[in-house]
């Protein structure tokens, strides 16, 4: 009020190019603006259909899909044809064995044999996963090794000096190369499967074929898994970021097993006897 008992209007502040002004939308118009989302993927409408992709995942394939193709549509927002939902299974299958000295696989069996509870053992299964050794990144940049050489040929570079100079470099070869053992056992069994699918002729898997015979030469190293299913993702049309999304559901299966054999101390893998523990540190004093 002023001091004459007029009622003041208020002027709003100055409106700035990039924001819109509230004081020209209704409550209700405001409300509705602040809710508003985006999804390309789908939604759960009003008359409870859940629609995927305009698929309505109740009435139209519950009883068709199975999992790597749910997971397919979920990333590629489209249903794989038959011998590339084939492959997944491969895919899926052939990365699953449940031996707890794989240091992912031994996070999960160590948390639920001390009592915790699944989703915080399968967290710490996918922790171990995030490594450039093993697991996610390790397949996602063995697509990202198959760009780089495919880039440097595109410019006319020969393959096997491009692969030698980048040895001499000490650049890691992502895809090749297993420690401890000297060749990857999932490799031949999901490789003819693959060939089987009709997937052998591939562009990036005869590439990384081609590869693993000059490395194989230059410096005795194999293919190893993350180095044939990353050239059979990108085959299917994967990007580096689908490769990334579906390599994180792989292990999901193996974990979910161990949880289970070693919950809540059903079969203990700890404690350590002294002589299990190397101790390096400096002598004690006396």
């Amino acid at each position: 009020m002023n001091k004459n008992n007029k009622p003041t209007t208020l002027q709003p502040f100055p409106e700035e190019p990039h924001m819109i002004n509230a004081a020209s939308f209704s409550l209700p118009e405001l409300g509705k603006w602040h809710r508003k989302a985006s999804s390309k993927l789908g939604i759960m409408t009003e008359d409870l259909r859940i629609i995927v992709c305009g698929y309505d995942i109740l009435k139209e394939l519950v009883q068709t899909v199975d999992l790597g193709q749910a997971i397919y549509l979920f990333i590629k927002h489209r249903l794989p044809e038959k011998r590339v939902s084939d492959l997944l299974k491969c895919i899926i299958v052939g990365l699953n064995y449940p031996d707890i000295r794989i240091w992912p696989i031994a996070a999960v069996a160590l948390a639920g044999a001390s009592g915790a509870n699944c989703g915080a053992a399968l967290s710490a299964g996918i922790l171990g996963f995030e490594s450039t050794m093993l697991g996610v990144f390790a397949i996602s940049n063995a697509t990202c090794f198959l760009d780089e050489i495919q880039n440097a040929l595109d410019k006319g570079v020969a393959l096997r000096p491009f692969l030698q100079e980048w040895l001499k470099s000490g650049k890691t070869a992502y895809g090749y190369g297993r420690p401890v053992f000297k060749t990857d056992e999932r490799v031949p069994a999901v490789l003819k499967a693959a060939q089987n699918l009709g997937f052998g002729n591939g562009k990036w898997l005869s590439l990384a074929l081609e590869i693993e015979k000059i490395l194989g030469e230059e410096k005795k190293l194999i293919m190893n898994y993350g180095g044939l299913i990353g050239p059979l993702f990108k085959d299917i049309g994967f990007t580096r970021q689908e490769v990334t999304t579906f390599s994180n559901f792989l292990p999901i299966i193996n974990f979910l097993g161990v949880f289970h054999e070693h919950a809540y101390g059903k079969s203990p893998i700890f404690p350590l006897s002294c002589q299990d523990v190397e101790y390096s540190g400096p002598p004690p004093k006396d």
